[in-house]
């Protein structure tokens, strides 16, 4: 028995398994690439959106700190965050508020968890849509 495929590759049963794992193996490339695209994509909408909501403060420099970076790189792994790179101790401070040295309480600033909550919705809604096409 032989099989045509779309590219008018006859496969055989002695070869039909290989050519199945070659077709998974491109797809999957193919889904990696489309992971790394989208990520991209939205890493850095999410880290223009945080330099645009962020408090201002008195310079400034909180809301310019924001940043992108690879966390981890694997073979079949890897992630991208967005910090402040110039003020990391202060975004939770601001996100959940903090005491103060007179024994009052700073209001919280969430500006964090709310852009990184949609932007993790926005991933998810960009890779099925593009992966239906």
């Amino acid at each position: 028995m032989n099989i045509e495929l779309a590219t008018s590759k006859t496969v055989t049963a002695d070869n039909l398994a290989n050519e199945i794992a070659n077709i998974l193996t491109e797809y999957k490339d193919d889904l990696d690439d489309l992971v790394v695209d989208i990520t991209d994509e939205v890493v850095k909408e999410a880290r223009d959106e945080l330099k645009i909501i962020s408090p201002v403060g008195e310079t400034g420099e909180y809301r310019d700190g924001w940043t992108i970076s690879v966390r981890q790189k694997g073979i079949n792994f890897f992630s991208k965050a967005v910090w402040n790179k110039k003020h990391y101790r202060l975004t939770h401070l601001l996100e959940f508020g903090h005491a103060t040295k007179n024994g009052g309480h700073t209001t919280a600033q969430p500006h964090v968890r709310p852009t990184e909550q949609k932007y993790k919705e926005k991933f998810v809604d960009e890779f099925e849509r593009r992966v239906k096409r």
